[in-house]
């Protein structure tokens, strides 16, 4: 075989063993300790749906699901008889409407050599060396390893993974909204990353692919192909991964630390770098060395990866490029002066403030930055309770799956119960462990379930081990669900919309219609928020609509960006970057800058009429640490600049109404991704001695400022003077 032909070759080969094993016709792999009965049914159905030739390997779970809906539609009472009996209708028609799998024409070729590790290293730097030379202009997809355009063949990993996504978002796999919202991004991003700044490369996934498959013996379940084929496909123009964070919440015994394992292993002999560090992390030594013990584990099976790593009890040591692979627990003096290029951190949901967790993150993440390509994969099940820094973190995913906070950098998925789905319910179970049928059999979970019957005490572990459910409430618990947040958006009339876009559309319709201001200063090295609050808005017809409108400003010191984004775990950079924040030069919110940005609203004129673009009537401060800036302001502006007190008795009023606006639809905040993200974090709940309403925050990191100063605002349109009605009708001669 020619040389030009081999990468070719070695590819189409590496191919078929990452998918050989899985995801074709046949019969699904039996699981083992099923009771007699189970077998026998197995058998006859694997034989019935074999002769009819639309037997997949990947159908384990229908074939269980099939069985017991046969055996409830038989014996079960009430209404339990009836959902059987639609059950097994439902998974009948799907295989009698499949058509008969066609055998694949046979191979000619004489059987090549199995392919080796040196060669597997040779093909995966060959892909980072060409990812320029297969790069299109304006397409996503780059091409293949022949230099032809990649046309999703049926076994290649990358399609599997695609069509996983449609399966899901479609509604043929059960799974929670997160879950399909994860798999609707990496759809979508299919369709338009490269007018965003990222590319799919099939080549990479593939490589990851025929890892598992090949060196670590471990072919991939459908939910951790889905996650490599992201986490390695997607790439920037550089080459460079597009992914550097991953967060997964899945319920345990699904396959997470085997997951892990085998990423550690390929970054530390396959990323092409040197003095590789790689730490499997946690916060105890105990559970960090989970995923080290399976990664050895993986070496001890290979002959080949056994003689390229040296194992020792705690370290796997590559000596050629001096890397390593060690288990770190949270002994947080010992962190300074590592340089992770590959993060595998455990159960993040213990990484509480007790046992320095948030510490122990900061210190390790910081350490990355001066590597090419890092990657930080954090996998978990849900903690024992809605606090502490695994909580936040898993705020901080469902934003960003439901578009609230935009982090292009990071993936995630969750595998979760939805809150309103019945834990009872087996058919559910699917969606926090997606290993069901494969791994994991429904006898397995139904023995944890049946012992919450007898012992009601075990239903919380149940709850967050076997349905990746959050059990124990918070007091700091935000008052708007992500739906709501995301339903402030408005303009219901243009879903595709950007922020952007919103806004012009609304300045266009709605110059010079009366506002009023609300101003919060915050801490001089924090942010410093400017809100307009439009009472009466108007749409393209010049019909009043029944909202209110949201416009806001925020500005923050450029020397703090970096450390703030860290701390918030939001993209502050990004929103720079796309003049939702204004950055202040040095290390503090310098007053004359706010006032010259605040003044140039002011001065906004509307062509050819002259008149003002924003009407502002008055504007409502937090006197704390505002009145010499906003007295400044008054008389530089003209404009009625007034305290609001921060008292429960004066807050209460307007934070119910402004509560009510939300929760009803009534208040628009045009998509504004920093409003959004505070709207997500504000607590208006009754509380102190007086069982008052006054803004709070979870906790010092989740910012609330442009929620306290919409609420000066709302104080200054509740005390106005109603408009006179000659400004909107003009004089009547009689």
């Amino acid at each position: 075989m020619p040389a030009t032909n081999t990468g070719t070759w070695r590819a189409r080969k590496a191919r078929k063993a990452a998918t050989s094993l899985r995801f074709e016709a046949g019969a699904p792999p039996r699981p083992a300790g099923l009771p007699r009965a189970t077998r026998n049914a197995w058998n006859a159905l694997v034989s019935e749906l074999q002769g009819r030739n639309v037997l997949a390997q990947t159908d384990g779970q229908f074939l269980l699901d099939l069985i017991q809906a046969r055996a409830d539609a038989y014996r079960a009472g009430g209404e339990r008889r009836p959902a059987a009996r639609a059950r097994v209708a439902e998974i009948e028609a799907m295989f009698s409407a499949r058509q008969p799998f066609t055998e694949k024409p046979k191979d000619d070729a004489p059987a090549p050599v199995e392919l080796t590790l040196e060669e597997f290293l040779a093909d995966t730097a060959r892909q980072r060396a060409t990812f320029t030379a297969r790069l299109v202009p304006g397409q996503t997809i780059l091409l293949d390893d022949d230099n032809q355009a990649f046309t999703w063949p049926d076994d290649d990993p990358s399609t599997r993974a695609r069509d996983y996504c449609q399966r899901v978002v479609q509604g043929v796999l059960p799974a929670c909204d997160l879950h399909k919202r994860a798999c609707a991004r990496f759809l979508r991003d299919l369709e338009d990353g490269a007018a965003r700044g990222f590319f799919f490369d099939a080549v990479a996934a593939r490589h990851i692919a025929t890892w598992f498959a090949v060196f670590c013996k471990r072919p991939l379940f459908d939910w951790q192909l889905f996650t490599v084929v992201n986490l390695f496909g997607w790439r920037l123009p550089s080459g460079l991964r597009r992914f550097k964070e991953c967060w997964l919440w899945v319920a345990r015994q699904n396959g997470k630390s085997s997951l892990s394992a085998g990423i550690g292993l390929f970054a530390l002999l396959a990323d092409g770098e040197d003095r590789q560090q790689v730490y499997s992390a946690a916060t105890t030594k105990d559970q960090a060395e989970i995923i080290f013990r399976d990664a050895k584990r993986i070496v001890a099976t290979n002959p080949e990866l056994a003689a390229a790593l040296k194992s020792f009890r705690y370290s796997l040591v590559e000596e050629i490029s001096d890397s390593a692979f060690q288990p770190l627990a949270s002994e947080i003096a010992s962190l300074d002066g590592l340089r992770p290029g590959a993060l595998l951190c455990d159960e993040v949901h213990e990484w509480d403030n007790a046992a320095g967790g948030r510490e122990q993150w900061a210190k390790l993440t910081s350490g990355q930055v001066s590597r090419q390509h890092p990657l930080t994969i954090a996998i978990s099940t849900a903690g024992g309770a809605q606090r502490g820094f695994g909580w936040e973190k898993y705020g901080v995913v469902k934003k960003i799956l439901h578009g609230v906070v935009t982090a292009e950098d990071i993936f995630c998925c969750v595998w979760e119960l939805d809150p309103e789905d019945d834990y009872r319910d087996e058919s559910l179970w699917i969606k926090a462990n997606p290993a069901l049928g494969s791994s994991l059999t429904i006898e397995a979970l139904r023995k944890q379930f049946n012992e919450t019957v007898s012992d009601p005490s075990s239903l919380s572990g149940f709850l967050r081990y076997q349905c990746n459910r959050w059990v124990a409430f918070a007091k700091t618990t935000a008052t708007f669900s992500i739906a709501k947040v995301d339903a402030a958006r408005g303009c219901p009339h243009m879903p595709k919309a950007t922020p952007r876009e919103l806004y012009s559309w609304f300045l266009e319709h709605n110059a010079g219609v009366p506002s009023f201001g609300g101003y919060d200063y915050g801490e001089v090295n924090d942010l410093a928020a400017f809100v307009l609050l439009y009472p009466k808005v108007r749409n393209e017809k010049g019909e009043g609509l029944p909202v209110k409108v949201l416009l806001a400003e925020f500005w923050m010191p450029e020397a703090h960006v970096q450390q703030r984004q860290k701390e918030w775990g939001v993209p502050v950079e990004q929103w720079i970057r796309d003049g939702w924040i204004r950055a202040c030069p040095g290390d503090m919110n310098d007053p004359r800058q706010l006032r010259n940005d605040i003044l140039e609203f002011t001065q906004l004129r509307q062509e050819p009429s002259g008149f003002p673009i924003f009407n502002i009537r008055s504007i409502g401060y937090d006197p704390w640490h505002s009145r010499p800036f906003m007295g400044v302001l008054a008389e530089d502006t003209s404009i009625e600049c007034a305290e609001v007190k921060q008292q429960p008795g004066i807050l209460t009023p307007i934070a119910v109404a402004f509560k009510s606006a939300v929760l009803s639809g009534a208040l628009w905040t045009l998509g504004n991704p920093v409003v959004q993200w505070m709207l997500s974090n504000v607590i208006l709940e009754r509380s102190g001695k007086y069982d008052a309403i006054v803004p709070e925050k979870p906790d010092k990191f989740s910012k609330i400022d442009a929620v306290q100063a919409a609420m000066c605002a709302w104080q200054r349109m509740e005390n106005a003077p109603e408009e006179s009605v000659y400004k909107t009708r003009g004089i009547v001669t009689i």
